[in-house]
Formats: C-alpha cells, structure tokens, sequence
C-alpha cells in the first residue's frame, strides 16, 4: 500500500506540471522516499514499453507524418531555474564460488536539485549553479539493506557503515559547471569541495599492521625453555575486516578471545556499532568519491537522443557515443538508432516523444553456465519534449553491460586464499524528471 501511496503521489506532482512556469520558491518541496523511487521506476519501465498507440495506461501517441518539420532542440534558457529530479537504480549480479563478491547487488538512488542559469553566453558558454535539495540512497546485496536514507524523510532508516552523517551534510551543496551551446558540460567546479566538507577531516593513521593484528602463535607453553617469541600474523578477523583491532601487545585473556586449533588464539574486539571503524569510514568515503563524481552529473546535466535539424514524426537519425554506469569505473560505447514517434501526453504537457535503441561493441560473453536473461550491452531510451520550453519533460535511459570477473587475494589465517568470480552483470534504470521551470523575476517598475 505504501508504494502505491508514493506511486499516487508523483502522479499527482506530475499532472500538475503543465509546462507553464513560476516564481522561484523559497524552498523546493519534499520527494518521495526509496519506496517511491522503485514505484517510479516500474512507472517509467512501463512507458518504455509504449511503442505504438491505445496501450492501456498510456497516453495515445498522435502525429501525421505530412506534418511539418518541428525543431526537437533543446537548451538551457539565460536566468531561468529548472527544479529536476533524478532517480537511478543499478543492480550488479556476479557469479562465482566466492560467497564474499557473488550475488546481487542493489543501489537506488534519488535526487533534487534547482539548477539556476546564472549568465548569459560569454563565449558561447552558460553558467549553471546546482543547488542539491535532497538525497536518498538505498544499498543492498541479496535481500540485506545496508543503507536506507531519506533527507526528506527525517533521515536515516538503517545505517551499517556511517553513510548517513554523510549524506545529511551533503543537502544543500552547491556545484558549478560550464555548458556549451551542444549541451555538453565542460568545465566542472566543487565537487570534490563538496565531498570533502561531508567527508570531514581525515580520521586519524591507523596502526601499522604489525599493531593491529592480534594473532598469537605459541609452539610451545610461554617461558618454557627455548620458546620462541610470539608472533604476531595476519587473521581472518582482520581480512573479512568484520573486527576492530587496538593496537598493544596481543593479550590472550581478552574479552572474547577464543582459542584456536594449533595453539592460535584469536583476540579480536568486536567492533562498536554505534562508532563505525576506520576502515568503515574509508569505505564510506571510496563509495561516496565513486559515485558522487562528473559522470552522474553529466547524465543529469545534457540532453540525450535529440535531433540536430528539424524532423517529421517517423523520420530516423543516428547517435554514437559513449555512457557509464554509475559508480562502475567502465563506459559502454553505444550506436543508437532515434525516431521522432509522435506526439503524447506526459505529465500534463503536449509532448513530442522520442524512441531510441542503442547496440554497441561487443562485450565478453557470459559464461555458458549462466542462466541470466539480460546479458546484452547497450543503452535505449526515451525521451518526451516540452517544444514550449525548449527542454526535456522526462528522459529514461536503461543501461545494460557485461563486465570481465576479478581475481581478488585475501589472507584467511596464515594462508592467502586466491578466488575468481564469473562476469558481473550490470543493468542500470535512469529517470530524469523536469518538475518545474522558473523564468527570471523581472525587475518591478
């Protein structure tokens, strides 16, 4: 019931766009929560599906191809804010006999922002001030969450690894960037300024290993005669990094110290949960610097699929380039095919759509044991125009890669265990929303 709450209530805030345009508000109301992003995303994967007319619960796409051309450029207008949302889910499953990297692995993510044209073109260039309005995160693999995070919602839900102090501090920064007369960014200012004042000073250096570790290893009773001295190695504790480690002398009556099979004791301190580690809070801040970066802002910023002359409704054009994935360090080179299909109502506005199917270069194949049905490579999309404004309504791009497995090497005891995972494959959903457009306040007489 709660998803279709939130699902009625984005339908409500998207009829009641009608692409006309009003003063800049004082503050940007609030967003749905996770649950609405997933009921969004299931709304826009159905739109997608709308290739031709008198679907049920669609609009009827219209349009004569003796018609006129219509121009489906879009740009960005001097003074104008355009308050936009941007939902994105990106779903990762690997194979392999490594129960620590295999599985699914679910990240969805929400975002508001008031993009403010601050300048006319100075050498053909616009100016955009972001300002972020709200952010929620949800992280998961298989059926654990991790994360959940609402800033609208009064903040953390569930929290394992300390990203909720961060994203808080996160609403309200503010981002700089260039764009050319293409719509393509080229100058990006303050997002590592950003990150680094939610991040937070640097915690502390860590011990040295040789501090950390608290494996004791005794071949013989202590202070027999020849016993060598103990030795201190790397455990399993410390490599699965599920226990905190202070540094000192091992001790072998601590709290929790367990003995081992031969002669090992194990005197790992079960981390505090209400302190993450420092090795928490690396992984927080690795997490954050990899998807918080220029390519989500580029996915948000420019335009994708338009035409670059006037078409009629059923004319076809081309477009190549290259898209990531968020938070994967990988782009898939992409050869799209675009179509003006028509006219079609969405979200209160006339609009003209635009169908794209993208192929691209080859990818490793999976293995034959794989029994996943997407294992294509590619990018399609929609895209609804608002030709009254000059800019999208709403644009979805569904991304789809096949990445080569790892080979990753981690110490269990005294032994340095090698495993290899199948390829991972990687689906990732993305809405772009235009909520409002807001013209410059013109100067009272």
């Amino acid at each position: 019931m709660a998803a279709l709450a939130n699902h009625e209530m984005m339908r409500n805030q998207t009829a009641a766009f009608s692409g006309g345009t009003a003063a800049v508000p004082a503050r940007i109301g609030g967003a749905p929560g996770p649950a609405g992003i997933a009921a969004f995303a299931a709304l826009a994967a159905g739109l997608l599906l709308s290739a031709g007319c008198g679907k049920r619960g669609e609009q009827k796409i219209t349009g004569s191809r003796s018609a006129a051309p219509v121009a489906l450029a879009c740009a960005w207008q001097p003074g104008y804010a355009y308050h936009l949302r941007l939902d994105t889910e990106i779903v990762t499953e690997t194979e392999g006999t490594d129960p620590q990297n295999s599985g699914r692995h679910r990240v969805t993510y929400g975002q508001e922002c008031l993009v403010r044209v601050t300048n006319s073109p100075r050498g053909g260039n616009l100016e955009l001030e972001v300002e972020i309005t709200s952010l929620e995160m949800e992280r998961a693999k298989n059926e654990g969450v991790a994360l959940s995070f609402d800033s609208e919602q009064g903040g953390e839900t569930i929290d394992d690894f300390g990203y909720v102090p961060v994203l808080k501090k996160m609403v309200g920064g503010r981002l700089r960037f260039s764009v050319s007369p293409g719509g393509k960014l080229v100058k990006f200012d303050g997002i590592s300024e950003w990150l680094n004042n939610a991040l937070g000073a640097k915690s502390p250096s860590r011990p040295s290993p040789t501090a950390r570790v608290k494996t004791l290893i005794q071949q013989n009773p202590p202070g027999s005669p020849g016993s060598p001295p103990p030795t201190e190695i790397l455990n399993e504790e410390l490599a699965f990094r599920r226990a905190e480690f202070a540094p000192g002398p091992p001790a072998t009556n601590a709290p929790g110290a367990a003995a081992g099979t031969a002669g090992r004791m194990f005197t790992a301190v079960p981390a505090n949960p209400a302190r993450p580690s420092s090795s928490s809070g690396d992984t927080v801040g690795r997490t954050l610097r990899g998807f918080f970066n220029t390519d989500l802002f580029r996915t948000l910023l420019e335009f994708h699929f338009l035409p670059a002359a006037p078409v009629r409704v059923g004319d076809e054009w081309k477009e190549q380039g290259d898209t990531p994935i968020t938070s994967r360090n990988n782009r898939i080179k992409y050869d799209a095919q675009c179509t003006f299909t028509g006219w079609q109502q969405h979200g209160g506005t006339n609009c003209a759509r635009i169908d794209a199917v993208g192929k691209s270069a080859a990818q490793r194949p999976p293995v034959k044991s794989s029994n996943k049905s997407g294992t294509k490579s590619g990018l399609d999309g929609t895209v609804w125009v608002n030709t009254d404004l000059a800019f999208p309504k709403t644009t979805v791009l569904d991304k789809e890669s096949v990445l080569p497995g790892d080979t990753n090497t981690r110490l269990v005891g005294t032994n340095s265990v090698t495993t290899t995972t199948g390829p991972k494959y990687v689906r990732e959903h993305v809405t772009i929303t235009l909520l409002k457009a807001f013209p410059p306040v013109l100067p009272a007489e």
